[in-house]
C-alpha cells in the first residue's frame, strides 16, 4: 500500500460494528500518518462534508482546486438497505446524498447512450470507494477519499447483481478510484478476483494507473480477470498525472501481470495535446509493442497468435473523444496512419 499523509481521517462508527472491517482499518492505518483522526456518525460526517465544502466543489477538477496534500480519508461502510430507507436517510442528511457518503453506490449503471460517438457499451460497474490517491489534474474526484471497508459483505451481495443481469459478462472495478494503490492491506483485489474466478461466464476488469501489482501475481484468477491500465506519455504522467507511476513503470506492471496469466489491456484516455504529443505518444506505443506480448485467441479449439494488421491511411478507427476538435482529428489521423495503430485496435 502507498504511504499516505492526509490532513484528516474520519472513521465512521459503523466500521467498528464488523470485526473484519475493523481489522482492515487497522492494516491500512499502519501506512497512514495524520495529525487529525476523528470518529464520526452520520450527523457529524455531514458537518465535516459541509466544513470541507465537498458538495459545493462538485464539478471541479483536481487541477482547478490545486490539491497540495494527500486526500482527506473517510473510512466508511456500505449499507445494503431498501431504496426507501436510503431515500429517508438522504432527506435527513442531504449533504451525504452524493459520493457514497451514506454507504450507498456499491454498483451503478453506466448509460453509454449519454455519450456522443462513444464506443463503450452500457453496463453495471462495481465500486468500493470514491476518490483517489493520484492527483491527476483532469480528474473529477478531487481532494477526498471515501473508502468502504465491509468488503466481505459486499461480495455476499454480488450474486444479486450478476444473477439479476445475466446478460452482462464483464464488470469494471473501479473507475471512481484506484484501489490497487491500497493493496494488499485493503484486500479488495483478492476478494473480487476470487469471486469472478468461480463464475462460469462473468469477468472482472481491474482499472488502474498503479504499478503496485505484486499482490495479484499469485492469485488463482482462472483467466477471469482483465487488468486495464490507463497509460500516458512521459510528460503527461509527470506533469499532469501527479503521484502516478511513470509510463515505463505501468508497462512493466502489465508485463508482470501478463506473465502471471492475466489478460492485459490499455486505455488511452485522455489524450492530451501537449507539445510534441505525436513523438511522445509514438514512443509510448512502441514501448508497449516491445514489452507486452501479442495476445493469443482460440479458433476451432486451436490457439494461435492474434493477427495485428497495420492500419492504412483513412482506415475507420474510433477514439474515446467526446468533443470534436481540430486537435482530436489530428490525433485520429496520427493513430490511423502509423504502424502502431493496430495495437490500439487490439488493446483499447
Amino acid at each position: 500500500m502507498v504511504k499516505m499523509k492526509p490532513p484528516k481521517v474520519y472513521v465512521h462508527k459503523r466500521v467498528y460494528e464488523s470485526e473484519l472491517s475493523s481489522k482492515r482499518l487497522d492494516r491500512m492505518m499502519e501506512n497512514i500518518e495524520t495529525g487529525d483522526l476523528q470518529l464520526v456518525d452520520d450527523a457529524s460526517l455531514e458537518e465535516a462534508v459541509k466544513a470541507n465544502r465537498w458538495v459545493q466543489l462538485a464539478g471541479k477538477r483536481t487541477g482547478e482546486i490545486k490539491r497540495k496534500f494527500d486526500p482527506t480519508i473517510i473510512f466508511n461502510t456500505f449499507r445494503f438497505l431498501p431504496q426507501e430507507e436510503l431515500k429517508g436517510l438522504a432527506q435527513k442528511y442531504p449533504a451525504l446524498s452524493g459520493y457514497n457518503f451514506l454507504g450507498d453506490g456499491h454498483w451503478t449503471f453506466r448509460d453509454a447512450t449519454r455519450y456522443l460517438n462513444g464506443v463503450c457499451k452500457s453496463a453495471y460497474e462495481i465500486h468500493s470507494a470514491w476518490g483517489c490517491y493520484h492527483a491527476c489534474d483532469y480528474c473529477h474526484v478531487r481532494d477526498f477519499l471515501n473508502i468502504m471497508l465491509n468488503l466481505e459483505e459486499f461480495v455476499e451481495h454480488l450474486d444479486e447483481l450478476v444473477k439479476r443481469y445475466s446478460w452482462q459478462k464483464l464488470y469494471k472495478y473501479d473507475n471512481q478510484t484506484d484501489t490497487i494503490c491500497f493493496e494488499p492491506e485493503y484486500g479488495a483485489s483478492e476478494l473480487f478476483v476470487n469471486y469472478f474466478a468461480n463464475q462460469d461466464d462473468k469477468y472482472l476488469m481491474l482499472y488502474t494507473k498503479s504499478d503496485n501489482v505484486d499482490h495479484l501475481l499469485n492469485l488463482a484468477h482462472n483467466g477471469h480477470t482483465i487488468i486495464s491500465w490507463t497509460v500516458s506519455c512521459n510528460t503527461v504522467a509527470r506533469e499532469i498525472e501527479k503521484q502516478t507511476p511513470t509510463m515505463e513503470e505501468r508497462v512493466q506492471a502489465a508485463v508482470k501481470c501478463q506473465k502471471a496469466g492475466y489478460t492485459v489491456r490499455f486505455r488511452f484516455s485522455p489524450i492530451i495535446p501537449i507539445k510534441n504529443w505525436q513523438a511522445e505518444n509514438r514512443e509510448m506505443i512502441e514501448k508497449l509493442f516491445a514489452k507486452v506480448k501479442k495476445e493469443r485467441k482460440r479458433e476451432n479449439g486451436k490457439t494461435r497468435k492474434r493477427d495485428t494488421p497495420r492500419f492504412k491511411a483513412g482506415a475507420s478507427f474510433k477514439l474515446r473523444c467526446r468533443v470534436k476538435t481540430t486537435t482530436h482529428r489530428k490525433i485520429r489521423q496520427f493513430i490511423s496512419t502509423h504502424e502502431c495503430g493496430s495495437f490500439l485496435a487490439c488493446f483499447l
